[in-house]
């Protein structure tokens, strides 16, 4: 059984409200349009390919509410059953071909002819060119209905990788396919022996003098690597290329470039199994001697396409797991509205209530700080554009100021939303589960399924322990310096509130919880190796919750009835974990000492 509701868009007053209130559109939207650039060539030309170009910033908004409320109702109409029909059928194998269940199909219709296939690709490539902000919230809305149905526009976003990287030829073959659901896309990067250890990575390339190349191996955990629409799946390919002077392969990131191939031309080895979101059919694929194209320049396809892939995926896997803290809520709080226990509903038990409220505060913490992130994305991204289009080259628009300040955002931002909000869902399936009781063991309520789904989210795109690897120097950088980038900008978002008096000492806790950090910081980048690695976790985990305490801090500014109360419960316990871990480092760090008495 799912939750009734006729729009999960509509229905969702924190997403509406960040829509509404909390975005920097004035920023994101000028940036995304390049001054509207789009618009005012429809005016000149009337050329239809930009008809749906617009030319204010409230026009951007009522596109992405309009955008929002559509891929809502799917996901309410749609998702939220299918999912279950999906699980029930399952895909198979047969003959080396994926057979798709039928729900699953009419999931791939929907999207497709509703033209969400290519959300993020330009219009003049069939897309609709909204900004990263905007497109999470797509990837949340897509994901509430179905966890598992998130990862099928997220790899249709594979295209943006090709606009941004590939050659002006790459683009018109492949972008308007991928943007009208004509061809699917993918990313073949694991391969048997090497998932997070992708720079050893053995899948061979030749490549020719005009950049055809012939492709060798095998890849593994392939997301949407078996075709759902009759162009196939065009496959975003690392495998190593480059050649030393003796000819055998060079070793390492450096020797591994990035290459299209085709579905086509690729052997579907198996149908993995898996615990959850099985609206995501995952492959083992083999190429041998397969035709592929080089994506740029050879032995950047690692340290420079993947690394942007990867952070770009890893944002959209946060979003999804935002959709799946956000069923896991709606689903505990409708059976708690229902369910009976000692004569009352259980959602007035205290200990059920306190479930309910920390799943809620999470949600929207998760969804805060998401959102964020994305904006900085769509800054930073935009800048470079922006700064390009004045005439710079790609490294003088990436050397500015105003670049270089949201980059080194996003590098610390990025890892912090994947890591805590997928956690997070974790926590709030778990939660869920526990709020249905006995009944949600069982297969009889969607909180089973939601469960099985969200466990994948804190390890695919980046274990939640490689997140923590990703962000540690961001924090050590930024909490040593008191005019950092990272601690700048944290300021920045609490400068000037005009508080309430009654939030005033909760502004004081904020920024106790920032100095106990320093403090923490300072000690730590002193401590063994292996000190480091171990605790490493406790660290980052303190300096996101301190950020997103700052995120409260302005919506609780914006709308103090809907976000006073939560702002004030999550910085309370923002500065017992931060306080608790400063003293959790402090006794551990003796035992980190040598033993003098050996």
């Amino acid at each position: 059984m799912a939750i009734d509701s006729s729009n999960l868009f509509e229905e969702n007053p924190d997403m509406q409200f960040h829509l509404q209130e909390m975005v920097d559109w004035n920023t994101v939207v000028p940036l995304r349009e390049q001054d509207f650039k789009d618009y005012k060539i429809y005016q000149e030309t009337g050329d239809e390919t930009f008809a749906y170009a617009f030319g204010t910033v409230e026009e951007g908004m009522e596109m992405y509410a309009t955008i929002l409320s559509g891929l809502g109702e799917l996901a309410s109409k749609e998702f939220l059953k299918n999912a279950r029909l999906i699980e029930e059928e399952g895909f198979k194998l047969k003959d080396g071909q994926v057979i798709f269940p039928a729900a699953m199909k009419k999931n791939v219709q929907v999207l497709t002819e509703n033209g969400y296939m290519g959300l993020l690709l330009p219009r003049k490539y069939g897309g609709m060119q909204i900004p990263n902000t905007a497109n999470m919230m797509a990837t949340e809305l897509v994901s509430t209905g179905d966890i598992g149905l998130g990862t099928l526009p997220a790899t249709q976003d594979l295209g943006d990788i090709i606009y941004k990287f590939g050659s002006e030829e790459q683009h018109k073959k492949y972008l308007p396919k991928i943007a009208s659901g004509e061809m699917g896309a993918a990313m073949l990067l694991t391969e048997p022996n090497y998932g997070s250890d992708l720079q050893n990575a053995q899948t061979k390339g030749d490549v020719a003098d005009d950049g055809s190349a012939k492709v060798t191996g095998t890849k593994m955990w392939i997301t949407h690597g078996a075709p759902h629409s009759e162009g196939g799946q065009i496959f975003l390919t690392v495998a190593r290329t480059v050649k030393k002077p003796d000819g055998s392969f060079k070793s390492g990131g450096g020797g591994l470039s990035l290459l299209l191939t085709h579905s086509k031309d690729a052997d579907i080895v198996s149908l993995e199994h898996k615990l959850g979101i099985h609206s995501s059919p995952t492959v083992q694929l083999s190429l041998d001697n397969s035709p592929g194209e080089l994506v740029g320049v050879e032995g950047r396809g690692l340290i420079e396409y993947t690394m942007a892939l990867m952070n770009a995926a890893r944002l959209t896997v946060a979003a999804q797991s935002v959709g799946a803290s956000q069923i896991a809520l709606r689903e505990s709080q409708k059976y708690a509205n229902e369910r009976v226990q000692f004569g009352v509903l259980i959602k007035e038990i205290p200990a059920v209530a306190k479930m309910l409220e920390e799943m809620e505060i999470s949600t929207e913490a998760s969804r805060a700080l998401v959102y964020k992130t994305a904006q900085v994305v769509d800054i930073y991204e935009g800048l470079e554009e922006k700064f390009m289009h004045q005439g710079m080259s790609k490294k003088e628009a990436q050397k500015t100021e105003e670049y270089v300040k949201y980059s080194k955002l996003a590098k610390v931002l990025t890892p912090f939303s994947k890591l805590y909000a997928a956690e997070e869902a974790n926590r709030n399936a778990y939660r869920g589960v526990q709020v249905f009781g006995g009944v949600g063991y069982s297969e009889e309520f969607d909180i089973a399924r939601i469960y099985r789904d969200a466990r994948i989210l804190s390890i695919y795109e980046g274990t939640s322990q490689l997140q923590v690897v990703a962000a540690l120097g961001g924090v050590l950088e930024g909490y040593s310096k008191d005019n950092s980038t990272f601690l700048e900008y944290q300021k920045s978002l609490r400068g000037h509130l005009p508080l309430e008096d009654s939030m005033k000492s909760y502004l004081s806790r904020v920024i106790k919880g920032e100095q106990i950090i320093k403090e923490m910081v300072a000690e730590f980048k002193n401590k063994s190796t292996d000190f480091k690695g171990k605790f490493a976790l406790n660290v980052v985990w303190s300096a996101i919750l301190v950020f997103i305490s700052h995120l409260f801090l302005q919506m609780a500014v914006k709308n103090p009835d809907m976000k006073k109360r939560k702002a004030q419960i999550f910085i309370n316990e923002m500065l017992a974990y931060v306080k608790s871990t400063s003293e959790l480092l402090s006794m551990q760090g003796e035992l980190d000492k040598p033993d003098k008495t050996e």
